[in-house]
Order: structure tokens, then sequence, then C-alpha cells
């Protein structure tokens, strides 16, 4: 869980962690690179807000994991941003959940991208190159 919001992080992430998923937090893309460069971590999907000071934002950081991690699954959320905001190659791999949002919402569209990353593990930016 990605945001520089601090309650909404909070938030979202005791909503995860209160239907069992384990849960870590990141205040912005650049902490979130740091957890998400220890390979040893076992994590299943990265929610990330789009819009966060640091030098890098949840496109970014997205970019990062698409690059470095394939096979994780990243969903976005933003206010402002949409999925068709992003590069051609990046809108059908980068889902974008509009805010506001509901727990619910973000625990379905992750659980809907870990599966499909599952029974579908490909390299999304193989093709852009």
């Amino acid at each position: 869980m990605v945001d520089d919001d601090a309650r909404i992080r909070r938030q979202i992430a005791g909503y995860l962690a209160d239907r069992g998923y384990m849960v870590v937090e990141a205040a912005n893309a650049d902490e979130a690179l740091l957890l998400l460069e220890d390979v040893d971590r076992s994590i299943d999907c990265v929610f990330s807000d789009v819009q966060m000071p640091g030098r890098y934002d949840g496109v970014d950081l997205a970019r990062w994991v698409l690059g470095h991690r394939p096979g994780l699954a990243v969903l976005l959320a933003s206010g402002s941003f949409q999925v068709e905001d992003l590069e051609p190659e990046l809108r059908t791999v980068l889902p974008v959940l509009a805010k506001p949002y509901r727990g619910e919402a973000v625990e379905a569209s992750m659980a809907s991208l870990v599966t499909a990353m599952r029974l579908n593990p490909v390299d999304p930016l193989a093709d852009s190159a």
C-alpha cells in the first residue's frame, strides 16, 4: 500500500489486514522501491496512489515493477489521473482505480489482478521494446 496520505493508507491497510492480507506500507514511491528491491520479500500486488511527493510517482513505481518484478500485479489509484493518461503499452496492464474508493473495491481489484497474473504470467513490457 503506497500513499502519501497517512489516513488513507492506514484505512485501506487496516481494511485489508482485517480480511487476512499481510500489508506492507510505504509513504511514497521512493520508500516502496526500497521495499520492492528486497527480492526475498513476498509481495503479490502493489497498490499505489499516482500523485505523491518524492523523486518518483506511482506511474514511475509501476514502470519499475513491470520491468524488474514481472508477474507482480500493480493497481494504481488517482482522483484525476486516468488509464487514458498512460502510454498506450501500459493501458492494458495498469488499471487505475478512481478516487474516492472503498476498501471493497480495492480488495476486489487486487484479487482480480493477482488471479490474472497467476493464470497468465507474462512480461507486459516485452512487446514494447
